[in-house]
């Protein structure tokens, strides 16, 4: 399965390079106004091969950093709480 994705990857790139790697991360302020991909995966060690349901925006995170509260195009909560974190950051003006 890695052979298809490596089509995917800027030249020269594998996919045991650092950035390919999975990395948990915490609830906290640095979330807030980041743009997350809802991922169809079931499993974590199913994220790389998955689609993605949509995308959320995180706009606050509780002060104890134990949930979150995301602005998403549907009414209904997100199907699993598997998130992908994005580069992507709202920025007020």
């Amino acid at each position: 399965m890695k052979k298809s994705f490596q089509a995917l990857l800027p030249n020269d790139e594998n996919m045991d390079e650092e950035f390919c790697k999975l990395v948990e991360v915490p609830f906290s302020k640095l979330i807030k106004n980041r743009l997350l991909s809802v991922s169809e995966a079931l499993e974590v060690e199913e994220i790389p091969g998955a689609a993605s349901y949509g995308f959320v925006v995180v706009l606050d995170v509780a002060p104890d950093n134990s949930s979150i509260t995301i602005l998403s195009p549907s009414e209904e909560e997100p199907p699993n709480n598997i998130f992908v974190l994005t580069d992507i950051q709202y920025v007020e003006m």
